[in-house]
C-alpha cells in the first residue's frame, strides 16, 4: 500500500491511463496534475497549471497526449493538451 502525493484537492476520480506504454494513475489537484506509478506509488511526472477546482476527467488521446481542463467559480479557465 502507498498513498498519493500531498496536493491540494480536487473534485476528479483518479484517473488510470497508459502513456508511452506505461500504466500509471493520474490526478487532478487545484495546482496542476500528476501522475504515479500504480504500484509504488511513485511521481512520475507533474504538470503545473493554477486548475481552480478541477471537476473534469482528463482524456487520454489515441496518440497518448492527455487533455486537462482548468475551471474557477467564474467559468472555464481553459484546456491544456498535455
Amino acid at each position: 500500500r502507498w498513498r498519493g502525493p500531498v496536493r491540494p484537492g480536487g473534485y476528479t476520480s483518479p484517473h488510470r491511463l497508459t502513456v508511452a506504454g506505461q500504466t500509471q494513475v493520474m490526478l487532478m489537484h487545484a495546482d496542476g496534475a500528476v501522475a504515479v506509478d500504480p504500484v509504488s506509488g511513485a511521481v512520475l511526472w507533474e504538470h503545473a497549471w493554477d486548475l481552480g477546482a478541477p471537476i473534469v476527467q482528463p482524456a487520454v488521446l489515441p496518440d497518448g497526449d492527455v487533455l486537462i481542463n482548468a475551471v474557477v467559480a467564474t467559468g472555464g479557465v481553459g484546456l491544456r493538451r498535455l
